[in-house]
């Protein structure tokens, strides 16, 4: 038999002729749970090697990522997920659990920061260096994920749109292809975005050098062509700031902040800063005619 199914021919007849065995045999339910249960109990064995288990892991990753990109099983499997988690939360127990875990969760965040203003200056600087990371593949602004849809080509093929469209669009060639929403409405209803890089860059593919290199004049340009990424960081650096203005340990430590005024303002190009008015408490009263109420707030 060894020999035989050295021969190509016979071999692939054999495994035809087995597969089609154990497709009747399967017919049987009672067949069909003991093999279930062997194979179970095979696999079970073989993940206890943890180098079989790591890469059964990575390959099982893998392939769940690549389903994730088709629109229609993401929404059906976050539906499943919200469908299991509204099940779960009708058990007292798991929401009990769960309260648990958030209170537990955010006493440990803000116990963290609340008594080292050290550790709430070093998470501040850490959120505002991160902002918006993931880049759309379209106009190349910074966008948050939350922001940020993906697709392949094919996807995009699927709905209709043609080939050299995508090309024109998909300046940013990779794999995944990241659009921000402002993009992905326009490419939608097959139009150019205005802030596609095939427009904004005259199609032309530049260097980090040469970026850094530009003229004073043409970052001004793109400034004021892309405004929204400039805002989006600079609401995101903002939020950030009044975390740690806010905090117990921050910088008006015992004369927490009772009140604000924000205007924001831009300028030509697009740029924005804000003008701030803040009431701290225990603020003492301004009088120009007491000299000690000066002395009072020049100490303050």
């Amino acid at each position: 038999m060894k020999e035989k199914r050295n021969d190509d021919g016979f071999r692939l007849s054999d495994n035809r002729r087995r597969a089609e065995s154990l497709q009747i045999a399967r017919q049987n339910d009672e067949f069909k749970n003991e093999e279930n249960k062997r194979r179970a109990e095979a696999h079970k064995i073989e993940r206890r090697n943890d180098e079989f288990k790591k890469e059964e892991n990575k390959r099982r990753a893998e392939a769940h990522k690549i389903e994730r990109q088709n629109i229609e099983f993401r929404t059906q499997e976050n539906d499943r997920r919200l469908n299991l988690l509204k099940i779960k939360r009708e058990e007292e127990e798991y929401k009990e659990e769960e309260r648990r875990r958030n209170a537990s969760r955010m006493r440990l965040s803000r116990d963290k920061y609340e008594n080292n203003f050290h550790l709430l200056k070093l998470n501040y600087e850490s959120k505002i260096k991160e902002g918006p990371t993931h880049i759309c593949s379209c106009c190349g602004g910074l966008w948050f994920e939350y922001s940020i849809e993906e697709f392949t080509v094919e996807m995009l093929r699927n709905k209709g749109l043609p080939k050299e469209f995508i090309d024109k669009v998909y300046y940013l060639k990779n794999t995944i292809i990241k659009l921000c929403v402002t993009c992905r409405k326009d490419i939608m209803l097959n139009k150019v975005p205005n802030l596609c890089l095939s427009n904004v860059l005259e199609n032309k593919v530049i260097t980090l050098e040469e970026a850094e290199n530009l003229s004073y004049e043409k970052k001004c340009d793109l400034i004021r062509k892309d405004p929204v990424t400039c805002v989006r960081y600079f609401e995101h650096r903002l939020k950030c700031l009044w975390e740690i203005l806010l905090a117990p340990c921050g910088p008006f430590e015992g004369n927490g902040l009772e009140d604000k005024y924000i205007r924001v303002e831009f300028q030509f190009r697009g740029s924005p800063h804000i003008h701030v008015c803040i009431r701290l408490k225990n603020a003492p009263k301004y009088d120009k005619n007491n000299p000690k109420s000066i002395e009072q707030c020049t100490v303050y």
